[in-house]
């Protein structure tokens, strides 16, 4: 039984890298990426997506499928499984702080259970029997921007061989348990929100990953510490294949390595406060696809909205933020919350006043975050919390020392607009009528 078992443990080994990482490090094909290029230019004039928050139950289940021809037919491995299938059910078991990079951080607690199977028996190097996988995945995701900051799974292997025509449990085999770490520094920012389509950023970071657990049957792997380069970008807003209410405004976030080759996408839809599909396609010749299948939200009769009074805003400069809060669509007054600022250590408690609001000013600062980008210098979450509750509100402000406190101020009745039809160019106004057809070219001169 041995070399069958190995073989199984070398097929689970890729089901349990796919699924551990073909939610949040996806790999995308070149097909998608190109048919996405072509809807940059409409797509960019889109609303902006901010960061959603989470809250203690919201759970999302997913249904996962992982093809393996390709990998088999070039493996060596005398075997006709060709594919595994399973679940995966995603949920946010709590919410703390703890210490990121020497500042007081507030995080989610996710913890996720998946089961994958070979969908009955399979021949594996001349043995016949059932294939199957369990993993459970504890993670930890900055609250501010869904950053990620860990993420341990534990992952146990079985191998039930057939007897008279079907797969016995009371012959299992248990391959092997392994448990393996992934800890991100700085935190692994796969979406930088706000989200708008052509948004791209870089990131460098180092991933230590340390492994444990047990085996009669195969060699626990040696930990490792890897540099990393990554580049995402937003490239279209459209559906996802995969339909689900509410989902049809889904944005698709590719990724690529520091070679430009393809390292992932994921489809983040706003309805559901996250992805709604992600494909993993690894070159060594397997596809693994999780598509949501629902997306339970927890009951969420008191609620907290963060309002910015200038999401886009210059560096150092004191803005004013106002945290909303209320229960059951009314407001709610004398209530203390948290005010968290993290990137400049502003930690505050405010209370809300008679109308439900407490009005925070704060400095923006001038520290970049961790995703490199042309278009700001950095964009850092605003969190207001609840922590009798664990109830979260979030927004975002967006820092760029190119915009300049008189930007913010715009004079309305200094604005001129400038029509130009075929070779004739006037200027609008209320006697002509603020008017166009198609194939007009808009000018607008803003003082």
């Amino acid at each position: 039984m041995n070399t069958p078992l190995r073989k199984s443990f070398l097929l689970a080994s890729i089901v349990i890298f796919s699924s551990f990482s073909g939610l949040f490090f996806e790999i995308g094909t070149d097909e998608l990426r190109n048919d996405s290029l072509k809807w940059n230019g409409e797509a960019k004039t889109s609303s902006l997506v901010d960061v959603p928050s989470w809250k203690i139950n919201d759970i999302w289940n997913y249904n996962g499928n992982l093809d393996l021809v390709n990998y088999v037919a070039s493996s060596g491995i005398n075997t006709n499984l060709q594919s595994m299938s399973g679940t995966l059910q995603k949920t946010v078991t709590d919410i703390n702080t703890m210490t990121v990079d020497n500042k007081s951080t507030l995080v989610y607690n996710i913890q996720s259970h998946g089961e994958y199977d070979s969908g009955g028996a399979i021949s594996l190097e001349g043995t016949n029997g059932c294939l199957f996988v369990t993993m459970d995945t504890e993670e930890i995701i900055r609250v501010s921007d869904l950053a990620t900051i860990e993420q341990e799974a534990t992952f146990d292997l079985v191998f039930d061989p057939v007897l008279f025509g079907s797969c016995r449990t009371f012959l299992r085999q248990n391959v092997a348990e392994l448990i393996v770490l992934n800890e991100y520094s700085p935190p692994l920012e796969s979406y930088d929100f706000p989200l708008y389509v052509g948004d791209n950023w870089d990131e460098d970071f180092t991933q230590e990953t340390s492994y444990s657990g047990s085996s009669d049957y195969v060699t626990i792997p040696s930990d490792t510490v890897d540099s990393n380069s990554t580049n995402w970008e937003v490239m279209s807003q459209g559906f996802s294949g995969v339909g689900y209410s509410g989902c049809i405004p889904s944005y698709n976030i590719s990724s690529t390595n520091s070679d430009g080759e393809d390292t992932g996408y994921k489809w983040f839809c706003p309805a559901i406060r996250g992805d709604i599909k992600t494909e993993t396609i690894e070159g060594i010749g397997f596809t693994a696809i999780h598509s949501l299948s629902s997306y339970n939200a927890a009951n969420r009769p008191k609620q907290i909205d963060v309002e910015v009074e200038f999401p886009l805003s210059p560096i150092d400069m004191d803005i004013s933020a106002w945290v909303n809060v209320s229960q059951g669509g009314n407001p709610l007054s004398n209530q203390n919350v948290e005010f968290r600022y993290e990137i400049g250590g502003n930690i505050q408690t405010v209370t809300t006043a008679a109308n439900g609001s407490a009005h925070v000013i704060f400095n923006t600062g001038h520290a970049a975050d961790d995703s490199i980008t042309t278009n700001d210098l950095g964009s850092h979450g605003i969190v207001a919390w609840i922590p009798s509750e664990n109830l979260i509100g979030v927004a975002t402000v967006t820092i760029d020392p190119d915009i300049h406190e008189i930007d913010l101020i715009a004079h309305t009745d200094g604005v001129t607009v400038e029509r130009t039809r075929g070779i004739r160019t006037v200027s609008l106004n209320d006697d002509i009528g603020f008017n166009a057809i198609p194939g007009d070219i808009l000018t607008f001169s803003i003082p």
